[in-house]
């Protein structure tokens, strides 16, 4: 039987060693296979998915005594192996291709271009702005998934999101760059 995401959490912070081992097994069973997807939206190469997926597992050990089991925890999961994924295509000067998005069918991706589009939104925009623009456009997450994993209104997020844009295309247009596709900003 699968035990929910509050159960897996109790035993990581447990005292006891077998208990942790036992959460961090029933974890590792339930997220490795979500978890080796995400990162593979990124990474071809099947070694650097596993040291990935490794390296997730590990992040979320090394931080289990400040899990919130208030807080979504699938997505915190999801968020770090992406994060583990864009920062190894950042750290590595090397060739992989960041693979195409089904709803960005006339974006072609590239590392270089996904860190160029981040760093610019970083530039132009406060981090909770650049945080849900990135769920919204990359991740394809709802509004509502984005409200509800950062304990905000739809209404709110929406606000921020379509502010967000208007600035960014703001900076697009007095820069002169005329494409918004390149941001995959629509």
């Amino acid at each position: 039987m699968e035990l929910d995401d509050k159960t897996i959490i109790k035993k990581l912070k447990s005292n006891n060693q077998d208990i942790i081992d036992e959460g961090f097994e029933e974890l590792y069973l339930k997220y490795s296979k979500l978890i080796y997807v995400c990162i593979k939206r990124y990474i071809k190469r099947k070694e650097d998915i596993e040291d990935l997926l490794s390296d997730t597992f590990l992040k979320i050990f090394e931080n289990r005594l400040n899990l919130r089991d208030d807080k979504n925890f699938k997505y915190y999961l999801t968020t770090t192996a992406n994060n583990l994924a864009i920062n190894f295509l950042k750290n590595k000067n090397n060739d992989y291709d960041i693979l195409e998005y089904e709803h960005f069918d006339s974006y072609e991706s590239n590392n270089n271009d996904l860190k160029d589009m981040i760093d610019i939104l970083k530039s132009q925009l406060e981090q909770d702005e650049v945080d849900i623009i990135i769920q919204h456009l990359i991740y394809a997450y709802t509004f509502e998934d984005i409200a509800k994993q950062n304990n905000l209104n739809v209404s709110t997020v929406k606000t921020k999101y379509f502010r967000a844009i208007k600035k960014v295309k703001v900076w697009l247009k007095r820069m002169k760059i005329k494409s918004y596709q390149y941001l995959m900003i629509k």
